[in-house]
């Protein structure tokens, strides 16, 4: 991925990516599919530019809807509410905290059938299946 995972001194600001995001989109653009793949905006920003994936939610200025888009995020990880898959039922990848109500909630398999597919030590990949 080049320069994900390190600060960039030529940027000004310097930017950097946190080694445990970078792990994230190191996994998912290894992916030979192109999905759907709902993550929080700091992995999701990125994505685009690192992968064919689409994203739910990246750059707070460049998503359409994005206050509506974080509340529904937000609201799946802290108390399971599950209007986000509702609404966007083609999200085929959700990249989650590890330990917390959304692992769980994909865990027990929200209807479909969810499958880890990557990990981190802060972070799994749960990929939907076809």
């Amino acid at each position: 991925l080049g320069p994900v995972g390190d600060v960039q001194l030529r940027v000004d600001p310097p930017q950097a990516v946190l080694s445990d995001r970078a792990a994230v989109i190191r996994q998912l653009s290894a992916l030979s599919s192109r999905e759907f793949v709902a993550a929080d905006p700091d992995i999701g920003y990125l994505l685009p530019v690192f992968s064919r994936h689409r994203v739910f939610m990246g750059h707070f200025a460049t998503t359409p809807h994005f206050q509506e888009k974080w509340i529904l995020w937000e609201s799946w990880l802290t108390s399971g509410d599950r209007r986000l898959f509702d609404l966007y039922p083609d999200l085929s990848i959700a990249v989650v905290p590890n330990g917390g109500l959304a692992q769980t909630t994909l865990e027990q398999g929200m209807g479909k059938s969810w499958h880890i597919v990557g990990q981190t030590p802060s972070f799994s990949i749960y990929q939907r299946a076809p």
